[in-house]
């Protein structure tokens, strides 16, 4: 892919891939697996123009691993307290009862994740601020079900910052969807790299570190993003002035898997196209 790119005068600055290809990344020269944020090596080198080609981990992904990790183990540990997945069946049964919404869009599908487990749109309605903000609000206000929520809704809103920082598309976006200029760059990295270290901080009910666990690969998947678009993005505003901010959803494995899904599309959403139908589509 690179040198077809290189024949073509593109210059690949990265690369967005699934968590499948780690094992490739790795021979390229990539350390994902480090003891830390700062010793993951994010990149590895162009084997022609010898530059450094960055890696992303797909951040969407990685919001589907997280989610799947807390509904699988149902409890985690964070300097906080204790994360629990009940908190969200809890928030989703009262809602039922009560037959209206806190301002979230929790539903059954959210709940019931493993018969959607592929879906990211359950994953970011469950792991949303705005769950984190409903079971907060039962807690003030005397709700025993509630009660010792705070580490949940910390892990909550730091995984929707997480992703909402790795998936800004608005140039007028707020908060962690603002997009990056020059100017708050600084600030951003502080304050990214604090949530990052926050989830190389979480062990499970054992008491054992979840970044050394077989579900690690969520929290370096979201390191792995941070760290290259935070290098990317200082190295745009560096070598061209004309850059005024960078939206990261530029970044994503989405564009590619909007283009698939309308040449699936085009043939009565055929999952496997032959030469003479790809051609066609591509075409047309």
């Amino acid at each position: 892919t690179l040198n077809p790119a290189l024949d073509a005068g593109v210059r690949v600055c990265s690369i967005t891939c699934a968590v499948t290809n780690i094992r490739t990344l790795e021979i390229f020269g990539c350390n994902i697996y480090a003891n830390s944020f700062t010793y993951i090596k994010n990149y590895f080198i162009h084997p022609i123009q010898g530059y450094n080609v960055y890696v992303i981990l797909d951040p969407c992904h990685m919001l589907k691993l997280a989610r799947n990790t807390l509904g699988d183990k149902k409890l985690l540990k964070s300097d906080t307290g204790l994360i629990q997945w009940n908190f969200m069946e809890k928030l989703y049964n009262l809602q039922e009862k009560l037959t209206l919404k806190f301002k979230n869009k929790l539903n059954s599908s959210c709940i019931r994740w493993q018969q959607n487990k592929m879906k990211v749109k359950y994953a970011a309605q469950i792991l949303r601020a705005s769950v984190a903000n409903a079971i907060m609000f039962l807690q003030e206000e005397g709700i025993e079900e509630f009660k010792n929520c705070e580490a949940t809704v910390e892990f909550i809103n730091i995984i929707d910052q997480l992703f909402d920082f790795l998936n800004s598309r608005n140039p007028f976006g707020k908060g962690y969807k603002k997009p990056i200029f020059a100017n708050n760059l600084p600030k951003i990295n502080s304050s990214i790299e604090n949530k990052i270290n926050y989830l190389f901080n979480l062990r499970d009910a054992n008491d054992n570190n979840m970044y050394k666990s077989g579900r690690k690969t969520f929290i370096y998947g979201f390191a792995l993003a941070v760290k290259s678009i935070l290098q990317i993005t200082e190295k745009l505003f560096k070598d061209n002035n004309s850059y005024k901010y960078i939206l990261t959803y530029k970044f994503s494995q989405d564009h590619i898997e909007i283009l698939f899904a309308r040449i699936r599309g085009r043939h009565g959403f055929n999952n496997n196209p032959n030469v003479t139908q790809f051609r066609a589509a591509i075409t047309n």
